[in-house]
Parts: structure tokens; sequence; C-alpha cells
């Protein structure tokens, strides 16, 4: 069984670049949703080094342990693949 046509090397890559970019558009939309909010008269915290500071300590951590989640996940397909690939071939020899 084949989960995956790429090697472990693109799918990890293309998963991390997926997860940066989420990430990024996560953080830009908090702060900018923060920012437009006209109710609020914490005016020191209208801006992007604050909210970004913001996102490092409360969220940053969240979207870390989803980052090794989701590598978790696909470092196990790969092994189950690959011994999955050895038994097949231990079988054609036999």
């Amino acid at each position: 069984m084949k989960f995956f046509s790429f090697s472990p090397r693109t799918v990890y890559l293309t998963t991390f670049i997926v997860w940066l970019l989420a990430c990024l558009a996560f953080n830009g939309w908090k702060i900018h949703a923060y920012i437009n909010d006209p109710n609020d008269l914490d005016h020191y915290a209208h801006n992007w080094g604050f909210g970004i500071f913001v996102f490092a300590i409360f969220y940053f951590p969240f979207w870390l342990l989803g980052l090794i989640a989701a590598i978790g996940v696909e470092v196990a397909l790969f092994a189950r693949q690959r011994r999955f690939a050895a038994a097949r071939s231990d079988e054609r020899r036999s």
C-alpha cells in the first residue's frame, strides 16, 4: 500500500511550507482584527509588534504542536509504507 507518491523529504517540506503560510495568515488576521477594533482603548496594543509578541506567547506553541503532530503522522505513514514494501519484497523472494 503506497500512501504517497512523493519522497518523504518533499512531503515534509510541503507540510512545513503549508503550516508556515497558515501560521502567518492566522497571525496577520488576528492582528488586523485587533488593530481595527475601534472600541478598544488599549492604544499600546494597536501595533504589529505587540500583536506578534502576543501571538508568539499564546498561539505559536499550539501551532508548533500541530506541526509536530502532522510530521509525526507522516513519519509513521512512511515507516509503515517501508515496512509493507519490505514484507512484500520478502514474499516475492520466497
